[in-house]
């Protein structure tokens, strides 16, 4: 809301139209009866007190009689103090008093024992009474307030996470930490490692070998307000290296992007680069240097650069092997360093700065959480939280690797970075996978491990037998490889995709007839977008053509080819199928599959269908929706490659989604009530479930199911509770019988058992999903559940398998509807359920027990 404006008069102008010609305080009393008359009942009053934007120097001792208040609002005033009296008003829940000139709290508000939300950025508070950390906090809101000297990265937590920061870095032994991380990125051979060597004082080698996965040397500069240790992160430089970046890419780190000259393609990595940067990095400051300047003067389009990425902070001419610019470029690092890095002079508490020095300083190459926790303690740290929270600014510093804040490694590790990055790069690169189109066992590690001591990249004995599953699942989780094959509900063999074959086979579908054609244009084409889409789709590939740069998926009748376009930085998608139906459930699941890599992802490209016709020619397809208007059916569009089309704007649009979902989209109120259902699975059967996940996507997206089972339980869920919880709330119980879900007693006894007791009841539907062969029909009770895809003996008997999961959703369709027509009033979301029923666009199905990886000898402690 834009302030109002005062005139000489003390009358107002500029507010709000029933205010006008009201003094300030005349407006205070009208709001003030206002809600009286909203709160309909005075001493039970639960309305907001809105008396924000007025202009006020000071809080009107009116509000001291509203003894009842649970929320006030005096945001964007110009009060510079709070009141004592406000310790009076006992049952106040929220207060936000954002955007005013407050220098401090007063210690009455410590007696607000009911507080809950506080919002006091953009203020000017020097300090934070310690009464603050024994309020009820759910959210505080400190942004702005710059005499605290926060880090953006601590005021994202939690207000007890923040606020213990704060008191323990504020104590007397809370000194500056000076340590940062650098990371150098840039295409293979453009000179990174005689940068980097350079910078540490070293004499650069005119025959420098190529680095073959990360090198990390420890540089020192000279600040005006210290010495910053920095930890020199230089990654190789080739294509197939890129997509593992993501493990590494930090926020509150220096990036040094080197380009060079010699291969014409300086501005398109510029760009690569800065992207991947922008995605990974939170705004972290970047400096380009352009190497190879030496004698030879050259540049890219650095207003461009600038425009696009405004995170750069400059461009330096260098010439690492002849030293040329290194002084300039060291004098710009330390500037940023001292300007823009304020987390590099926070203060740190005493007893983490020792933990950092043990970590920093032991041999291991991993330990497992519990073992960490253990150091942690040793040195006075004995809460799980802020061991947590160390471990993720460990992570940030390139001391480690810690991923306990990724939902893919809930429990999780501290891994020398050197260790993790050369077991996963000998996959990466390793000539054997390579040459077994991208396919390795467990049992094939060792032979990979030892190509790569070969290659003087790590040491095999740092790799025991122990450790091998682990960097396999750890590539798994991110998405670099998944398991092809699986033996009692655990990986037998993985596969690769950035090293399946290079060329795309030969295929016999028409491809360039298919019904739906789609691309996705991106700024440049990110690094591993369709190695971790094959990965995420591998359940629809099996059997399927699939390649270095492309996969065909397919589901019953319908096919669908995916492929990338390096040269044009597009993403090609062709869906091809006779059935509609089945058609564009494909297209629905190919999107879907798409949404989540681009959030997962940071990405957001244009997306583009190829209009109905003999031409050519392709439309935005947000453009589409945004225009798509009831009572007009056809309108002249722009389309590429150039020139305008009539279009049939709904008959493109249900090639993509139907349009009962589209009318949802435009109008929430015409939303259905979300059916629920609960899915009754054997933990051992999850691999063959996947095809029904991407299935039940699709419901929820068209149809307003919203399915849960025990994969959304996160770390700290009471699982036998919050099982029992969904049981009560579901309206649909979904089964999934095979021969281990028929003898779970968990299964049986709990979750079948709940469901039939409702079902007594006439409050749930049940129906089942026969898997593989199994007595489920044989059984007095199971027997008389309501059978999805009952023609069909069971999953497993049929081939290809996707033609029984498609009948599995088109029986469940009519179950869906009954209930919506029967629950139709009544049926409303949990209330105390911990988690959504709805899924998640960052859901993923890949979970493993992770440790805490250590940098080994790399750096000494202080």
């Amino acid at each position: 809301m834009p302030k109002p404006k005062e005139d000489f008069n003390g009358q107002y102008t500029g507010s709000r139209p029933n205010e006008m010609g009201l003094t300030k305080y005349e407006i205070v009393e009208k709001r003030i009866s206002e809600w009286k008359i909203v709160s309909k009942d005075f001493r039970k009053s639960e309305g907001s007190l809105n008396l924000s934007g007025l202009n006020l120097e000071s809080l009107p001792e009116i509000i001291r009689q509203l003894k009842n208040v649970k929320s006030i609002n005096i945001s964007n005033n110009k009060i510079s103090e709070i009141p004592k009296w406000i310790g009076e008003l006992k049952d106040l829940t929220a207060l936000d008093a954002s955007t005013n000139q407050l220098k401090a709290l007063p210690r009455q508000m410590g007696a607000l024992k009911n507080l809950e939300l506080i919002f006091l950025q953009n203020n000017d508070l020097y300090y934070l009474p310690e009464w603050l950390s024994k309020l009820p906090l759910i959210n505080i809101r400190l942004q702005g307030n710059f005499r605290l000297e926060l880090p953006s990265s601590i005021l994202r937590l939690t207000p007890p996470e923040i606020l213990r920061y704060y008191f323990e870095s504020r104590s007397d032994d809370g000194l500056p930490l000076l340590e940062l991380k650098l990371l150098l990125v840039g295409r293979g051979k453009a000179g990174k490692t005689t940068l980097v060597k350079r910078l540490s004082g070293e004499i650069p080698d005119e025959h420098e070998s190529e680095t073959h996965s990360i090198s990390i040397r420890e540089l020192t500069f000279k600040c005006p307000d210290g010495m910053v240790r920095t930890r020199a992160w230089d990654f190789g430089g080739q294509e197939i290296l890129h997509s593992t970046h993501q493990f590494f890419l930090t926020e509150r780190s220096l990036y040094l992007v080197v380009l060079e000259p010699r291969t014409g393609l300086a501005q398109r990595d510029a760009e690569y680069w800065l992207k991947l940067i922008e995605s990974q990095g939170n705004g972290s400051p970047v400096i380009v240097a352009l190497n190879w300047s030496h004698n030879h003067k050259w540049t890219v389009d650095r207003v461009k650069l600038e425009r696009k990425f405004p995170f750069i902070v400059g461009f330096i001419p260098v010439d690492a092997l002849n030293n040329y610019g290194i002084f300039e470029l060291q004098k710009l690092i330390i500037q940023t360093v001292q300007i823009k890095m304020p987390d590099v002079w926070l203060p740190f508490p005493k007893h983490w700065r020792q933990i950092k020095d043990a970590v920093a300083g032991m041999k291991s190459n991993f330990l497992s959480f519990e073992q960490y926790a253990e150091l942690c303690e040793q040195f006075g740290e004995n809460r799980t939280d802020a061991q947590a929270d160390l471990a993720g600014i460990l992570h940030a510093l390139g001391l480690a690797l810690y991923f306990g804040k990724d939902p893919r490694l809930h429990d999780t590790r501290v891994l020398n970075p050197g260790w993790v990055t050369g077991g996963v790069y000998a996959v990466i690169r390793s000539r054997y996978v390579e040459d077994n189109d991208g396919q390795l066992s467990l049992s094939d590690m060792l032979k990979v491990l030892t190509e790569a001591q070969e290659l003087k990249v790590i040491e095999v004995n740092d790799y025991p037998f122990e450790t091998h599953r682990f960097i396999l699942e750890l590539m798994r989780a991110f998405q670099l490889c998944y398991a092809s094959e699986e033996v009692n509900g655990k990986p037998s063999r993985y596969l690769v995709p950035e090293l399946l074959p290079e060329f795309e086979p030969e295929m016999g579908e028409a491809w360039n007839q298919a019904q739906v054609c789609l691309r996705y244009h991106y700024t440049v084409l990110p690094p591993g977008l369709i190695s971790r889409f094959i990965v995420q789709t591998h359940a629809l590939s099996e059997g399927a053509s699939h390649w270095r740069h492309g996969v065909v998926l397919n589901h019953a009748d319908a096919k669908a080819l995916i492929r990338d376009e390096i040269e044009s930085s597009d993403l090609q998608v062709f869906i091809l199928g006779e059935n509609d139906d089945t058609r564009g459930l494909l297209v629905a699941i190919v999107r879907r599959e798409l949404a989540l890599l681009h959030k997962a992802m940071k990405i957001q490209p244009v997306e583009e269908l190829e209009l109905t016709g003999d031409g050519e020619q392709w439309i935005s397809v947000k453009s589409l929706r945004e225009v798509e208007e009831q009572d007009k059916v056809t309108q002249k569009l722009p389309v590429q490659p150039e020139g305008t089309a009539e279009v049939n704007v709904p008959l493109e649009l249900d090639k993509l989604i139907p349009a009962a979902a589209r009318a949802i989209d435009r109008d929430n109120s015409v939303q259905p009530e979300p059916v629920r259902l609960f899915v009754s699975y054997a933990h051992g059967d999850e691999r063959q479930l996947k095809r029904l996940d991407a299935i039940l996507d699709v419901l929820e997206q068209q149809h307003g199911l919203s399915s849960w089972n025990d994969k959304r339980l996160i770390a700290g869920d009471e699982w036998d509770e919050e099982i029992r919880a969904r049981l009560e709330d579901m309206d649909i119980f979904l089964f999934i019988a095979s021969q281990t879900s028929l003898v779970s007693p968990y299964i049986r006894d709990t979750e079948i058992k709940r469901a039939l007791e409702r079902r007594d009841l006439k409050e749930v539907e049940i129906v089942t999903v026969k898997l593989e062969p199994c007595a489920c029909d044989d059984d007095a009770k199971l027997g008389k559940m309501q059978r999805l895809a009952s023609k069909i003996k069971s999953v497993a008997e049929v081939s290809p398998k996707s033609i029984a999961w498609e009948q599995v959703r088109k029986d469940l369709l009519p179950v869906i509807k009954k209930i919506r027509g029967v629950c139709k009033i009544n049926c409303v979301m949990p209330s105390q359920a911990s988690a959504p029923w709805g899924r998640s666009l960052t859901g993923h199905d890949c979970y493993i027990k992770s440790n805490i990886i250590l940098p080994g000898n790399q750096m000494a402690s202080f």
